[in-house]
């Protein structure tokens, strides 16, 4: 919602179409991006494992909002929609996969329910501190916190969680 947000309080306008026109078009890059990236690092992170595809999609959403952070130019937008197509390709489904994978094949259904718990619960916050800063110092400030969290993620994702080899029964699933 903040991209969005941003590209339109910046007046993105492709060609004449208009601001909401040229926004919805950058949320159609993105879409490509994302569905693209997700066939590729999914079928990726079956080969070479999940942990490095994570960690990259990580440090590629820290990059993303920097440049959002400083984006003054039509150039910058366009880049950032697409490299967060890119994360969020590269993160969702693998996300998931990494979850199934570290746990015993009788809790991933509830695994996953504790992740998606997990994960609305940090947003909640996350969301409301996000848009303080926007409103009390600018866009910039709520992406550099994007950006912040994104790199402590990815120290958290390599220092401490698990690196093991699936459980028995997974069928050699990494």
């Amino acid at each position: 919602a903040f991209f969005i947000l941003k590209a339109s309080d910046d007046g993105f306008d492709v060609m004449g179409l208009g601001v909401d026109a040229s926004v919805i078009l950058l949320y159609v890059l993105f879409n490509l991006f994302f569905v693209f990236f997700a066939l590729l690092t999914g079928g990726l992170s079956d080969r070479i494992g999940r942990k490095p595809v994570i960690a990259s999609s990580f440090l590629i959403f820290a990059i993303t909002c920097g440049v959002m952070a400083v984006a003054d130019s039509y150039l910058l937008l366009v880049m950032a929609f697409a490299m967060f197509g890119i994360y969020k390709g590269s993160s969702e489904g693998v996300l998931k996969a990494y979850v199934i994978d570290v746990v015993p094949k009788g809790l991933r259904g509830t695994a996953l329910g504790a992740f998606h718990t997990a994960v609305g619960l940090v947003m909640l916050p996350g969301g409301i501190v996000a848009g303080l800063l926007w409103d009390i110092h600018g866009p910039w400030a709520t992406f550099a916190y994007g950006a912040a969290t994104a790199l402590v993620a990815l120290i958290l994702l390599i220092t401490i969680a698990p690196s093991r080899e699936p459980f028995p029964g997974m069928d050699g699933v990494r």
